[in-house]
This record gives C-alpha cells, sequence and structure tokens, in this order.
C-alpha cells in the first residue's frame, strides 16, 4: 500500500481485524496538518463485499451527527482500494482499559456506562441498530472517561432485519439472535444485550462466556446464564442480567430506560422497580409462536427419543401452504442447539417446482458451507446421520 493517499501522509498503523479484512492507519492531511485515521482493506485486492462494507459504514456514518461517535470526512477510490477517512480519536480502547485497570470502579462504571446508553438512545431514535457494540469499538480517554463509538461496517437502517447466513459481529458479544439459531429477527434489543455484556467485562475484568470454541460460545449465548457478579449493588445485578436475557422481549425497550435507571443507581437508590422509564418509542410486535407448545413439546419428545437410539426416524408435518409449518421448525431451531448439534434448512419453492428434490439440494450445500468451516480434527470427530425431518414444502436435516 502506498505511503500516501490523495492529500493525507501515512505514518503508523494503528491496528488490524484479520475477521474484518481491515487495517486502520494514523495519517495527516496535508492541507491543514490535521491528524486523521485511514480505514481500508487488509488486501491490496479486496473483494466486492468488503469495498461495499466500507461504502456502507461511510453512507451511515454521514447521517449521523453526534460528538460521541466518529466522524467520517470522506471516501476515497484510489486505484483497487477504497480509504474511508475518519476522524482521530486520541485515547485507547475500552478494552484495553479494562485489561489495565482489571475491572472498573463504580463510580467510573457509572459515569461510562450512562454515556454508552445516550448514544445507543441517540442511535435507535435515528433508526440504526449498530449490531456490534463492544468495548473493542469504543475509544475512551482515561483521563476524562469521555469515549467515542467506532466500526459501524455491520450497523443497519432497518427496524428489524432477520439474521445473515454468514456470522456477523464479535462473537463474544453477540446476540442469540444474530446467531440465527432462534426463530427471532434483529433489532435495537440486540445492542442492549452486546451492552450488557459490555457492563458485565467492565466490573469483572472478564466475559461471562470464554471459549476458543466458535460453537461452543454460540451454546452459551443460547442457553447458558452468566456467571453472577459479587460486590456489586443487586439492582445493578439484576439490570445486567435483564440485559443480557436471551429472549429480546425479556430485556429493555429503550436505552432511556436503561440509562433511567442507571442514573437514579449513581444516586444510590437502592429501592425501586427497574425499568419505570422503559417506554417504547416504537412499535414493537413480538415475535414469540402462540398456541403451537403442545407441538412443540411432541417435536423435542421425537428428538430426544432419536438421541438415545441408533435407527433413524422421519417425521412429517403436512398442512395447507401458509398455515405455519416453518415457523413452528423454525421455533424448536434454539432448543436443539443445546445438544450443540447441526441444524440445517432447504426450503421446497412454489416457484422451483420444475428443480428435482429442490429442498434436498439446499440443504447439502449448507452441509458442505458448514464442513468447509470446521477443522479437519472436529469433522472426524462429529458423527454425522441420521434424522430427516420432513414437513410439507420445507426440509430440516438434525445431525448429531
Amino acid at each position: 500500500m502506498s505511503s500516501s493517499v490523495k492529500d493525507y501522509e501515512i505514518d503508523a498503523l494503528i491496528g488490524r481485524n484479520e475477521a474484518k479484512h481491515i487495517a486502520v492507519y494514523h495519517a495527516v492531511r496535508n492541507s491543514d496538518k490535521e491528524n486523521v485515521a485511514l480505514k481500508t482493506h487488509i488486501s491490496d485486492y479486496p473483494i466486492r463485499e468488503d469495498l461495499a462494507n466500507l461504502d456502507h459504514e461511510y453512507h451511515i456514518l454521514k447521517k449521523i451527527d453526534n460528538p460521541n461517535i466518529v466522524h467520517a470526512y470522506e471516501l476515497i477510490h484510489e486505484k483497487n482500494r477504497s480509504y474511508l477517512v475518519l476522524e482521530f480519536v486520541d485515547g485507547l480502547p475500552l478494552k484495553a482499559f479494562i485489561q489495565e485497570k482489571k475491572k472498573i470502579d463504580l463510580d467510573s462504571f457509572y459515569k461510562i456506562a450512562i454515556q454508552m446508553t445516550r448514544i445507543l438512545e441517540n442511535l435507535h431514535a435515528q433508526r440504526i441498530v449498530h449490531k456490534d457494540f463492544n468495548p473493542m469499538n469504543i475509544i475512551i480517554n482515561p483521563k476524562t472517561l469521555g469515549i467515542v463509538i467506532t466500526d459501524f461496517s455491520l450497523s443497519s437502517e432497518l427496524q428489524s432485519e432477520l439474521a445473515s447466513n454468514v456470522l456477523e459481529g464479535t462473537l463474544a458479544y453477540i446476540s442469540p439472535e444474530q446467531t440465527g439459531k432462534m426463530n427471532r429477527a434483529i433489532d435495537f434489543r440486540s445492542d442492549f444485550y452486546s451492552l450488557g455484556i459490555s457492563f458485565y467485562e467492565m466490573l469483572t475484568g472478564v466475559l461471562p462466556f470464554s471459549s476458543y470454541d466458535p460453537a461452543e460460545l454460540i451454546y452459551c449465548h443460547l442457553t447458558k446464564p452468566p456467571p453472577p457478579i459479587d460486590n456489586i449493588p443487586p439492582l445493578l445485578k439484576a439490570l445486567i442480567n435483564k440485559l443480557m436475557s436471551k429472549s429480546a422481549e425479556d430485556r429493555y425497550v429503550s436505552a432511556k430506560g436503561i440509562r433511567e435507571d442507571l442514573m437514579r443507581l449513581e444516586r444510590n437508590e437502592q429501592d425501586f422497580e427497574l425499568g419505570q422509564s422503559d417506554v417504547k418509542n416504537t412499535l414493537l410486535i413480538s415475535q414469540k409462536l402462540y398456541g403451537r407448545e403442545a407441538l412443540i413439546q411432541q417435536f423435542l419428545l421425537h428428538f430426544e427419543t432419536f438421541l438415545n437410539e441408533e435407527e433413524s426416524e422421519l417425521l412429517l408435518v403436512k398442512g395447507p401452504s401458509g398455515i405455519g409449518k416453518s415457523v413452528l421448525i423454525q421455533e424448536i431451531q434454539k432448543p436443539l442447539a443445546s445438544t450443540k448439534g447441526i441444524f440445517l434448512k432447504g426450503k421446497y419453492d412454489i416457484l422451483q417446482k420444475d428443480v428435482p428434490f429442490f429442498g434436498f439440494v439446499q440443504v447439502i450445500k449448507e452441509l458442505i458451507q458448514y464442513l468447509l468451516t470446521q477443522k479437519k480434527s472436529q469433522s472426524n470427530q462429529r458423527g454425522f446421520a441420521k434424522k430427516y425431518w420432513l414437513h410439507g414444502r420445507s426440509y430440516r436435516k438434525l445431525c448429531s
């Protein structure tokens, strides 16, 4: 990469993110000697998706006017690369600050946490979901404890969206619905789950869930409660547990509600009910499935039986189009994930009737994509088989 780009002289590498194929450099603008940060691709020949991510981040940042969110100056396209020119923020990542302090004292915690919720309140009011809100994307001034939020490459302007087939976000902080392993859309409450994990780490110095195995981390986010935090006020503990609820419906519904509760705790109030100021600022339609409890239990009973037997089993769910067969099958995805199995899906599309075995082909493709992401040792240890779950137009295969 060249040491100069347009009107900017690059003089130092600030950091790299291999997972996102991104590097950030310190640079100086020649026209006024202003310090800036240049965000660009690690590869000299980035793929189309990486180019689109920088373009997306630039357009998101240009719509935000908040002194606690990094400002974007311009997006430069030069040869094969793109360069996002950002405000240079003097400080260090909150993650490094936590590691340096081991854990943050309560007074400092409240000062930082209230800023974090105020920023999320502003973002959500503009219908923007960050989707990767964590201490690695927060720059803090160690002296003033002022913070600035960075990295909006995954952010969305949609009020809600379905999880992508590609796992997006920092896995240690990702919400259960972002894993794609449960029948829930992603909305601003996903940021609240990541906020809860950030609060936990700030107060303890460690993450609630830690593993080198991505499947294990996803399993923890879906099913395991966080270890309890000692030596903090009971209401603060309850607030963090509420933020880290596995179901989005059990979390706060507004950043304002979180901020108001934190401010009362900062004033040493301990005798009040959490969420009194938690007022919805948008219409939230519950994604819970009602009236299908008996069928779900029947599915799970068959699955438990299958785990204890060696023979294969075929389970059919029939009914006219639009009756809710797909939603019913998707609803059992989360409890099945607790077995650490693989949930693969394929759907027979009425517009693809001319394609033989269309649903099976989708499942086989998804299985191959999964196997290609696994280490050789993991693939050899995993016993594939055995069960096929079919329902009307949809097909599911479960692997133990």
